[in-house]
């Protein structure tokens, strides 16, 4: 089958933009190399402003902690710590969250294909032939949001090898 859009990456990136693609009636799928949900132990700190952003409330059950601070340290490892009374983000286990967020995109209309691999892909004058571990997926546009070592961005030539970890942000609950 042929789509508009093929998402490569179910995390929040992913998960959005095929939300979105699919709300404004595109035909969307998204492949992840894991089955969903997946374990994912990093990153689950979203700042009230990317809250915001969402066109659904997060239920409340997905809320690990409340953020009312943070710490700051750079690349000499100078800290700074900000603490304030009101709540400015929130923490979640991102299994839980990452499979939230690609419910959404399905309840839009994306397809979501899971356990499967992204092995390469092609491209000709209209489409992306996209090579996964279970056959040949076409798409009219490729969105890589498989993460921070991005395959699909390394073979485009948009990233650069990632530098070597440097500053930090750590939430304070």
């Amino acid at each position: 089958m042929k789509y508009d859009i093929a998402v490569v990456g179910a995390g929040p990136a992913g998960a959005a933009v095929a939300r979105q693609a699919a709300l404004k009636g595109l035909s969307v799928i998204i492949l992840e190399k894991q089955q969903i949900p997946r374990v994912k132990p990093c990153a689950g700190l979203i700042s009230n402003k990317a809250l915001q952003e969402l066109d659904y409330e997060l239920p409340e059950n997905l809320v690990a902690s409340n953020i009312k601070g943070i710490k700051l340290i750079d690349s000499d490892f100078r800290e700074s710590t900000e603490k304030t009374p009101r709540v400015i983000g929130k923490t979640v286990k991102r299994s839980n969250f990452d499979a939230f967020l690609t419910k959404k995109a399905e309840e839009a209309g994306a397809v979501i294909v899971d356990d499967t691999k992204v092995k390469d892909y092609d491209k000709n004058r209209e489409l992306f032939i996209v090579n996964t571990s279970k056959g040949k997926v076409n798409a009219r546009f490729l969105v890589g949001a498989d993460g921070v070592y991005s395959r699909v961005a390394k073979r485009i030539g948009d990233k650069e090898e990632m530098e070597k970890v440097g500053p930090g942000f750590y939430p304070l609950c």
